[in-house]
């Protein structure tokens, strides 16, 4: 399987209790929100905490937490907090909740609030802004494609540039609407109860698809300078804090007030799209950061818009400078992650290990008093140094980096940014299980990783990272010779996608299920389950979109002519031999020009050469192109020892033991699978062996 999904899930920290340890006690409340009305009590709610257990909301929607060993300040990892039919409304605030002081009083500013909201009309909130936000690209489309056919018209624009222009305009339509769904969710959940009279008013605008009138009112405020000349007040006050605490405190909530208006500014920016909205976004952010320097959330979100816009030089340089000042170990921590990830992108791999390195020396202290890291750091910097160990075939290293993020795993399910960091590390922990051949532990976490994936469907609906994690599921149960629930995985994959185009019905959406709809035919045509592949196969909804993704991207081209070889199988075991010849012949002839396509045209060839000539009957042809693939197959095996190259290898065994059955040449079919057996890495292989050893015990 040579371009197999790699992404698996891991275990789940287990943290032993502490016994005979002071206790602290957090106080808070559920909230239901009501629109710009106050919110009221909501009871029965529950609530579960990392080292507090699990509690229920009361009538008046009080609760209260009794933590074992954590302490004022530190921060608290919420697990759970579920009532049917409602959802958590504010998520980000409970991301960073601490333990507040000790207080002989219940003070209402010591409390943590949950705000909950009703699952249908959270949905009615995303639908509205989805509608008015899908009709206004609409009319931006329209208008620019309108403009560039008046200039074709008058003359000024060549039939080729209008067409490409055109091409362009829709495949930047079609990234806008791709990225939609993060700021709709983000928008749904602002609680309109907590802004001032301008700010509904904003979001009143927004519901009516005003984006203009909206975006005039923020303009109008001033943010940026406010922002700025409330720092600069916060400076003086702060030199007269005996006379005035009370003004600096009020001016440090108006400071944070502001910060969270510029947020949803941004917010809105992005939703409304267009070139001129995304340059006032890196604008803002611009100088956002430039009003409170000091401010690390500012400098890494103007870090994300620089490197949005290509500029990894003046990204590191912010973030250098950053990490230079920075006196919070988390926040320093953060940007130091951010820059191992600048020098990974631009293969600069040396000295990404060494940020990665950083950031694990400065982040592990705080890990050891901040349980909500784990979620956060961990994943992150382990991604990176398990890739360069991974690639310099060092496995003692990546099973020391393995270790400790399973000794430590702790996903926060109610944060879609810590479910994505986990998916990231988890393909390369697949890739390492298999190196390993840790079989037991890549099934297990197959069904990890579709829990994780669930979760994050049930936040972000149109998301892949479910069908991935289903593909993924399909090969690796596949492998584990457990076919009934490798078909289930892949049918269930087939259906997510099909649930995703129908909802957004774009080409980039196509062009990504392209990926998955390979890796399908990719596990299930090796191992014969020719029906269903089949079914798959000629569920590749509007293949000629897919064809000009090929044209357009060499990636999406490999996929394709991988993707055709697969239906040359497929043909072949229908009895099509002529289709399945032309077929293959037109595709070792792509996949010999193709850059990163040619090198497994030797094992493809010698495979897809050798049933054909079988399927004819000419046994001597057959043994000899099965011959050649082996031999392809054993070099490679040779100089990897991997276990999916030891798979091929066994692959290329099988097919010659099943040649020399059908020719009646049981001495070497008999040595073909005992040599097989000796090196079979996966239950499936093993199956394979037996089948064969049974028909030829039969004759």
């Amino acid at each position: 399987m040579f371009l197999r999904l790699r992404f698996i899930g891991v275990l789940l920290l287990m943290i032993a209790p502490t016994w005979g340890v002071a206790q602290s006690v957090q106080r808070g409340e559920v909230l239901e929100y009501r629109g710009t009305d106050p919110k009221t009590p909501l009871a029965e709610v529950n609530v579960v905490a990392s080292n507090a257990g699990a509690v229920q909301s009361d009538a008046e929607g009080r609760f209260s937490l009794q933590f074992r060993t954590l302490h004022s300040g530190d921060a608290i990892q919420f697990r759970r907090i579920e009532r049917s039919g409602y959802e958590v409304m504010n998520k980000e605030a409970l991301e960073v909740a601490r333990v507040a002081r000790p207080s002989t009083q219940d003070e209402a500013s010591d409390r943590i609030r949950i705000v909950m909201i009703p699952r249908a009309t959270l949905q009615r909130l995303r639908d509205g802004y989805r509608n008015v936000t899908e009709q206004r690209y609409e009319q931006q489309l329209q208008l620019a494609e309108a403009q560039l056919d008046s200039l074709r018209q008058a003359g000024k624009l060549a039939e080729e540039q209008y067409n490409a222009r055109i091409n362009a305009l829709e495949e930047a339509h079609e990234e806008k609407l791709n990225q939609l769904d993060t700021y709709i969710d983000k928008f749904a959940r602002i609680d309109l109860s907590d802004l001032d009279q301008d700010e509904q008013r904003i979001v009143a605008l927004v519901q009516e698809g005003r984006f203009e009138e909206a975006l005039q009112i923020y303009e109008e405020q001033h943010l940026s300078e406010r922002l700025q000349q409330n720092r600069a007040d916060i400076g003086r006050l702060s030199e007269m804090r005996d006379q005035l605490s009370e003004a600096a405190r009020k001016k440090a909530i108006e400071n944070e007030r502001l910060r969270q208006s510029i947020d949803r500014q941004v917010t809105l920016l992005r939703m409304a799209g267009g070139e001129e909205n995304y340059m006032r976004v890196h604008q803002i952010l611009y100088e956002t950061f430039l009003a409170d320097t000091t401010y690390a959330e500012a400098r890494r979100e103007y870090a994300f818009s620089l490197r949005g816009l290509g500029q990894n030089k003046e990204l590191l340089t912010l973030l250098k400078s950053g990490i230079a000042i920075e006196k919070d170990p988390y926040a320093k921590g953060m940007m130091v992650m951010d820059v191992s990830q600048t020098y990974w992108n631009t293969e600069e791999y040396e000295l990404s290990i060494r940020y990665a390195e950083m950031a694990d020396s400065i982040m592990t202290p705080v890990m050891e008093s901040n349980y909500a890291v784990v979620s956060r750091g961990l994943p992150s910097w382990s991604l990176y140094k398990l890739r360069y160990y991974k690639d310099l075939g060092d496995m003692e290293q990546c099973r020391k980096v393995v270790d400790r993020l399973m000794a430590n795993w702790a996903p926060d399910t109610m944060s879609l940014s810590s479910i994505a960091d986990y998916n990231y590390v988890l393909g390369d922990m697949s890739d390492y299980y298999s190196l390993a051949g840790d079989h037991q532990q890549s099934v297990w976490a197959v069904h990890e990783s579709i829990r994780l994936g669930e979760i994050y469907c049930r936040q972000a609906p149109w998301n892949n990272t479910l069908h991935e994690a289903y593909t993924n599921a399909t090969s690796v149960l596949m492998a584990e010779g457990r076919r009934s629930e490798a078909c289930a995985a892949a049918r269930r994959a087939v259906e997510l996608m099909g649930l995703r185009l129908d909802k957004n019905n774009m080409k980039v959406f196509y062009n990504e299920n392209l990926l998955f709809y390979f890796l399908l035919a990719e596990t299930l045509v090796p191992a014969e389950e020719y029906a269903l592949a089949d079914s798959i196969m000629q569920d590749v909804v509007r293949r000629e979109v897919f064809e000009k993704a090929g044209q357009e991207n060499s990636l999406y081209a490999l996929y394709i002519t991988l993707f055709r070889y697969y239906e040359a199988r497929v043909w072949l075991s229908q009895g099509r031999i002529e289709d399945a010849q032309r077929q293959a012949d037109a595709t070792l002839a792509e996949l010999s020009r193709h850059e990163d396509g040619a090198g497994f045209v030797p094992y493809l060839r010698g495979d897809i050469e050798a049933r054909i000539a079988w399927a004819r009957q000419d046994y001597d042809a057959a043994v000899r192109s099965a011959q050649s693939a082996l031999e392809h197959c054993q070099a490679q095996y040779a100089e990897s020892g991997d276990n999916w190259d030891a798979d091929n290898v066994c692959r290329c065994e099988v097919l010659l033991a099943q040649i020399y059955l059908a020719a009646g040449q049981r001495g070497k079919c008999q040595k073909a699978l005992k040599r097989a057996t000796k090196l079979a890495p996966f239950e499936f292989n093993r199956q394979a062996i037996a089948a064969v050893q049974q028909s030829l015990d039969n004759r």
